[in-house]
């Protein structure tokens, strides 16, 4: 017997919701950026390990399919295929994504912009927080921009480029915090997420959004690579935080064709090492980078997270009609 069949949201959170998403489409309309609408399901699926698509029943006339984990590809094709700013509200769906913050399925806002770099696409991003969201705390307050290098050296007190896994396990056992045992010496990235999560994200401004940049070339994803003030490689990626919620991330986009290739056949060899699923590889984005991506950057934003902080709620449930409970 069901339970409860009521929402977990509120009629007044559901208007307030509803202000948002309309909040959203008046700022992309004053930018001319293009609204589309791109396939959920797709024959393809992303590779990177950190992130677990659906796949659906495979048929001798369907074949196997994967639902979206983001819109990213297919929008970037559009944008090589017609060269302008394109922006989509889509629903998205994760294996293993519940929990206060964290839901199967939930609403991403995407966007690209021709022509934009990090610093630019930045700016964007507060603009687009200003218009939609700009009376509620804490993105009435400017924010705050961190480099994801120097937060590891306050922490550990060198570049993460010279940090080792011991190096962060010792620091864990300093603060008599827990390090998992299953994280092995030569998986350097996921020791350092669990280290930014646990040191460095706790210590952001409540009152102000924050903006991280220079993450390490292991981590660029779909960014490409540039040198920061330091001399050093660095990811041209953003992520945007509001205190310990993260909202968004987004990239100087890569447009190598090639080295996007090399970058997913090393993401698929970390999943067959680690017996995870093995989808496989956008053909048809890496084809449309080999014809030509204009130089863009481009951002993905959780609109629940975003609406949960912005009206001080406190998990998914308060502002979704029916999270995974409820479904």
């Amino acid at each position: 017997m069901v339970k409860d069949w009521r929402p977990g949201a509120s009629l007044d959170t559901l208007r307030r919701a509803a202000s948002l998403r309309q909040g959203l489409r008046g700022y992309f309309d004053t930018t001319g950026a293009l609204e589309v609408i791109t396939p959920v399901l797709s024959r393809s699926g992303a590779p990177e390990p950190a992130i677990e698509a659906f796949d659906t029943r495979a048929t001798e006339r369907d074949g196997h399919l994967w639902l979206q984990t983001s819109p990213e590809f297919a929008m970037k094709r559009l944008v090589a295929a017609h060269g302008r700013d394109v922006w989509q509200l889509a629903s998205v769906f994760r294996r293993a994504e519940r929990g206060r913050r964290h839901n199967v399925e939930f609403q991403l806002l995407e966007w690209y912009r021709i022509g934009h770099d990090l610093e630019a696409l930045i700016g964007d991003v507060c603009a687009l927080l200003k218009h939609a969201v700009g009376d509620a705390a804490p993105f009435d307050r400017t924010p705050v921009i961190r480099r994801y290098g120097v937060c590891v050296r306050e922490v550990l007190g060198d570049w993460p480029e010279h940090v080792t896994v011991p190096g962060v396990r010792a620091r864990f056992e300093g603060a008599g915090r827990h390090f998992p045992a299953g994280i092995g010496d030569d998986e350097l990235d996921a020791a350092l997420h669990l280290l930014f999560d646990t040191f460095v994200v706790p210590r952001f401004d409540t009152d102000r959004p924050t903006f991280v940049v220079d993450y390490p070339p292991s981590q660029a994803s779909l960014a490409r690579c540039t040198v920061d003030r330091d001399g050093r490689t660095v990811a041209a990626r953003v992520e945007l935080y509001a205190g310990e919620v993260e909202l968004a991330n987004g990239f100087h986009e890569l447009t190598d064709a090639d080295e996007q290739r090399r970058r997913f056949e090393s993401e698929l060899s970390v999943r067959r090492a680690n017996g995870q699923p093995l989808p496989p590889l956008d053909e048809a984005f890496l084809a449309a980078l080999s014809c030509g991506l204009p130089d863009c950057a481009g951002i993905a934003l959780g609109v629940d997270r975003l609406l949960m902080v912005a009206i001080g709620a406190t998990s998914l449930d308060e502002v979704m009609s029916f999270a995974d409970g409820r479904c």
